[in-house]
């Protein structure tokens, strides 16, 4: 394989959030570091505070060039003040927290200071995110020439690759980034209702403004990490111990109580946020001052999302179905895995904590995949899921995260072998997700919805074989060119299973079901180019 795509980066999160080498760092965000392409140093202090989430870029466009991405969706991402705050509580003026958060993402620390101030702009910071790839000159690749274009249409994704360019898709991580969701809005819900619904107002515009850009974004995830007054989400931050779930709201929390006294992870979407649906998937041309303005459709992305609101958006998004019954809106979970549930109900009745995921036994799914492998939080996929995925002729990206795509305990397993054997593990437990959910299509047709979502770049626990190669003696983040080596591994360890002495033991059953009459090489090119290929061509 030579081509690959990603449907979830953030290649722009670590420049827009650090200095200028060139310029200066300005905190009114005027000049933010324009170069996306260079690779970014592994800061000491991130290796000794957080060796996962490390502080070096994994995603950036020499990364794209050196691993054979050909083409990719960004994500585009004013990063959340939730995670500026302790116990809940502004952090400012802790010197020790701004350095250590700073070291740990590659951050500058005054950006983090800023970014903890009520009346941060989220819609400014989204826009300087846009203008920075919009408007970037420094577009030379330290590989070779090499160039990256934004893309609108399928025609022009094709031109772009013909002409070794690299077609980059945009999409948004968040639907706090039209506005809302700082403690100033927090406050305003709370304490004046009449500036709320001014504040409400301002929003929905500020949805239009993104639906009329040149290169208005392919889809957005309404939630995120924090609640954002739209809509309800799925706990995201784990702990690794019982212990640590108990302490871990005095570090980074996420519980936040509704004024009617709900929790964010229990509601579907409220008013604003069924109002944004509507505003989103709304395709019109409108004259503006002699001049017609297309307002794109912007597609929705399921992840994040609390199971409640991915059910009342399954619901929403059915009167979009064309009049024999085609899906006119598809489905899509950009970054994920699956859990194992039969169906959403089941995911949220047990709450997201530490024992969810815990076995004593070994469980095996009717589809011969790993039950006691899978991280069973609701933040992952369940069957139910997949199939509505499916029949909307939608797409599952997969990440490289290994703490969403296993369990505290199974992972304590693969880290206890050696180099060679962890691997081999790793394959196994990524192939248990690919099994299960072509085993709930139960057809061929059921690759079809796989591809990589990777979500480099957004602060994941990378699985340790693709984590990091040593570059002049130090250690270096593969990042996107990681992506080659999975898609080679993924084969080769598919036909050592059809090939081994294990051809009639049970754990090797999938692999022998799933290959159908076809070969390994022809599904892991599926899963790592041609599936997302297919689906821009098909919605965009």
């Amino acid at each position: 394989m030579n081509k690959f795509f990603d449907l979830h980066v953030h290649t722009t999160l670590k420049p827009m959030n650090s200095y200028s080498e060139e310029k200066g760092y300005s905190p009114v965000r005027e000049c933010p570091d324009h170069d996306i392409w260079r690779y970014r140093p592994m800061k000491k202090e991130s290796w000794m505070l957080d060796k996962d989430k490390d502080s070096d870029s994994k995603s950036n466009l020499n990364k794209a060039k050196t691993g054979n991405v050909k083409c990719m969706v960004l994500s585009l991402y004013p990063f959340e003040q939730g995670f500026m705050k302790l116990a809940g509580k502004k952090a400012d003026n802790n010197k020790l927290f701004d350095k250590a958060f700073a070291n740990m993402l590659g951050f500058d620390e005054e950006r983090v200071n800023n970014l903890q101030d009520r009346n941060c702009n989220y819609f400014a910071d989204l826009q300087v995110e846009y203008n920075l790839l919009k408007d970037n000159k420094l577009n030379n690749s330290q590989s070779g020439k090499w160039q990256y274009v934004l893309v609108k249409t399928y025609a022009e994704i094709e031109n772009a690759i013909q002409e070794n360019k690299l077609p980059i898709v945009l999409s948004i991580e968040g639907a706090a980034a039209f506005g809302l969701a700082t403690g100033k809005y927090y406050d305003m819900e709370k304490n004046n209702p009449a500036e709320f619904e001014k504040a409400k107002i301002e929003y929905l515009q500020n949805v239009d403004k993104v639906k009329s850009w040149e290169y208005a974004p392919l889809f957005i995830s309404p939630a995120h990490h924090f609640y954002n007054q739209v809509c309800g989400m799925a706990k995201s931050i784990s702990a690794d111990s019982a212990i640590a779930e108990l302490i871990r709201p005095l570090v980074i929390n996420q519980d936040y109580k509704l004024p009617d006294g709900r929790m964010c992870y229990d509601v579907g979407f409220t008013d604003l946020g069924k109002k944004l649906l509507e505003k989103l998937l709304q395709e019109r041309e409108e004259t503006i001052n002699g001049k017609k303005v297309k307002f794109k459709r912007i597609f929705i992305d399921i992840k994040h999302l609390s199971g409640n609101a991915r059910k009342e958006y399954f619901k929403f998004v059915e009167k979009y179905k064309t009049s024999d019954g085609k899906p006119g809106i598809p489905i899509i979970a950009s970054h994920t895995a699956v859990n194992g549930f039969p169906t959403i109900a089941q995911a949220i009745a047990q709450k997201d904590d530490i024992k969810k995921s815990k076995f004593k036994t070994q469980i095996t799914s009717r589809y011969g995949t790993r039950i006691d492998w899978f991280n069973r939080w609701s933040i992952n996929l369940t069957d139910e899921e997949v199939k509505k995925i499916y029949e909307s002729r939608g797409l599952i990206g997969f990440l490289l995260d290994e703490t969403r795509l296993s369990n505290k305990w199974h992972l304590k397993d693969i880290h206890k072998k050696s180099k060679s054997e962890q691997k081999e593990k790793y394959m196994e437990m990524f192939f248990n997700h690919l099994f299960h959910a072509v085993g709930v299509i139960n057809n061929i047709k059921g690759w079809d919805i796989l591809t990589i979502g990777s979500d480099l770049d957004g602060g994941i626990d990378v699985m340790d074989c693709y984590r990091y190669k040593i570059s002049n003696g130090k250690h270096e983040s593969k990042g996107l060119e990681a992506l080659s080596e999975l898609g080679n591994d993924l084969i080769e360890f598919w036909h050592k299973q059809l090939n081994s002495s294990r051809f009639n033991n049970p754990s090797a059953k999938p692999y022998r079901k799933y290959v159908y009459d076809r070969t390994p090489e022809y599904f892991i090119e599926k899963l790592m180019w041609q599936n997302g290929m297919d689906f821009l061509k098909r919605w965009m």
